[in-house]
């Protein structure tokens, strides 16, 4: 399965039905391994924050679709949610190590809110 999300595959022609089908198949299969790594680091990282003595209930997991950015969608939920402090890392998973801030990290920081942002190394 592509590491790509669905919207930056490109092959170069119009699909026609059979390819557009497989290609439906694909997508549904790539977005269920998405979901499945992302629900096993939520996992881990709640067993890290129960394990230095978080209480369980005090952590909520949240795991939706992309509607208008990651950055976008994160504050957003921040807003709607009601949350008060945003804990967030200051670089992603690109293999560029020379930034000091990765772009959703910037996007979060100099996005106007009433959140408390904590920036992590």
């Amino acid at each position: 399965i592509a590491t790509k999300p669905p919207g930056l595959w490109d092959d170069g022609h119009i699909l026609d039905e059979t390819e557009r089908s497989e290609r439906k198949r694909t997508v549904a299969q790539w977005r269920n391994e998405q979901a499945r790594q992302t629900a096993d680091r939520f996992s881990r990282a709640k067993d890290g924050l129960t394990a230095a003595g978080l209480p369980e209930e005090n952590i909520a997991v949240l795991h939706q679709a992309m509607a208008a950015g990651i950055a976008r969608d994160i504050l957003a939920e921040a807003s709607r949610g009601g949350y008060n402090i945003l804990v967030f890392g200051r670089r992603g998973t690109s293999a560029i190590k020379e930034f000091a801030l990765g772009n959703r990290a910037a996007k979060l920081l100099h996005s106007p809110s009433d959140l408390t942002l904590i920036l992590v190394g």
